[in-house]
């Protein structure tokens, strides 16, 4: 069933490379990624605001985001959301609960943050000896789902027979 044996888990995958300062690119990187038109959290900060701020708030948040790697801390604030119930839709009752699913506002910039931690982690399983993800893995990957999974599978079976 499995290839090889994973002797040492430490051998495999660089942590240096993950704990490497923040650098200018990664950060401009992750803002160009931002979508507009979406809901500040309790800062207030919009991602119109992050993505028009020029070099020097990326100078800024990239050192921003390298103290709190450093010190291993965000703001408080960015651990603070905004609950809001919104309508499922259809005919349901406006009077249920259960007619509602909750959606919460984080702040802009910690989900930035997020971004550049999350494309530093799948950069460095892409290069690992691990070959992670796999090819044949679809789920949480960008434009991969379900329906390329089914795809995939149906392909097999055809040129099989």
């Amino acid at each position: 069933m499995f290839d090889a044996e994973l002797d040492d888990p430490k051998d495999i995958f660089d942590h240096d490379d993950l704990n490497r300062n923040i650098n200018f690119d990664e950060v401009e990187c992750a803002i160009r990624g931002l979508k507009f038109n979406k809901a500040p959290g309790v800062d207030l900060i919009q991602n119109e605001y992050l993505r028009y701020g020029g070099r020097t708030l990326i100078l800024c948040l990239q050192k921003l985001f390298a103290k709190c790697l450093e010190h291993e801390h965000v703001p408080n604030v960015w651990k603070r959301g905004i609950i809001l119930p919104i309508f499922k839709g259809g005919n349901k009752s406006r009077g249920d609960p259960a007619s509602y699913r909750p959606i919460t506002l984080l702040c802009c910039t910690y989900k930035l943050f997020e971004s550049v931690i999350n494309n530093r982690i799948h950069d460095s399983l892409k290069t690992s000896l691990l070959s992670f993800p796999n090819d044949q893995q679809n789920g949480f990957r960008k434009s991969l789902s379900c329906t390329t999974a089914t795809f995939s599978l149906q392909e097999t079976i055809f040129h099989k027979s």
